[in-house]
């Protein structure tokens, strides 16, 4: 008996995926490699910005460090305070960051 007829598979080309995979895959697909952000002591509080350019601050001892994603770098380093840095959080719109000091 005779098998029925099957239609080869479609071959994409590169430039054809590129355009069916959505953003996400794409950003990762860029990665290349781990980035690993240097503080000076153990870090107590990471908070990611609800808004574009979703940047990241962190905590560590008594210095809040905000870093760009988009090129791993730290942006600003504040470390004038008198007190150890808790916690930290964005406002709502991203555009304001907001410290918690260590009552020691």
């Amino acid at each position: 008996m005779a098998q029925p007829y099957l239609p080869a598979e479609k071959f994409l080309s590169r430039k054809q995926e590129t355009i069916l995979l959505d953003d996400d895959v794409i950003y990762w697909k860029r990665m290349q490699q781990l980035t690993v952000f240097q503080e000076p002591s153990v870090v107590s509080s990471v908070r990611i910005s609800p808004k574009k350019p979703f940047h990241v601050a962190t905590t560590s001892s008594v210095r809040l460090t905000l870093y760009d994603t988009t090129v791993c770098e730290p942006l600003n380093l504040f470390s004038r305070f008198k007190k150890g840095v808790c916690s930290i959080d964005f406002r709502h719109d991203g555009r304001l960051l907001g410290e918690h000091l260590a009552s020691l």
